[in-house]
């Protein structure tokens, strides 16, 4: 590395892998129109996580409550999602995906593993166990920083 050249930070690295993974998978898949590269990141995102709403998408993925109501709007729309009242808070609800909702997200979550192995096509299967662990006990201890705002899995 050159003198004057600055390193990515590891967390920048890992933004673009997922910035590509997203354009990736909207290349693949032919979205319905009028819906963008953030309605399927909505969509996968209530799929891996199921019961999650919509107050806590907006926060994680720092989306503003307008566009997330209008996202949240269209993905009911296009019936792939429901909104399902919550049985410990009759305030709230909670989002599912519905039998469509579910097959389109099962086609995208095969897209990102396409992009995955892509991505790894080569490398040492240890290396990749190893990095896997490693990613999963760093989004673990994001539960100690002084947020809530931050994904919890």
């Amino acid at each position: 590395m050159s003198k004057n050249a600055i390193e990515i930070p590891f967390a920048f690295k890992v933004y673009f892998i997922i910035v590509n993974g997203i354009k990736y998978v909207n290349k693949k898949n032919s979205l319905p129109a009028n819906m963008d590269k953030m309605y399927f990141t909505v969509l996968l995102l209530i799929f891996f996580k199921p019961k999650i709403n919509q107050r806590q998408i907006s926060l994680n993925l720092d989306i503003d409550k307008t566009t997330m109501s209008r996202i949240i709007a269209k993905l009911e729309e296009y019936e792939f999602i429901t909104k399902v009242q919550d049985p410990t808070n009759r305030r709230s609800t909670n989002l599912q995906v519905t039998k469509k909702g579910h097959a389109w997200a099962t086609d995208l979550k095969d897209y990102v593993y396409e992009y995955r192995n892509k991505l790894l096509e080569g490398a040492d299967p240890e290396k990749i166990k190893i990095t896997q662990e490693l990613i999963s006990h760093a989004l673990r201890n994001t539960v100690n920083l002084d947020s809530d705002e931050y994904f919890k899995f």
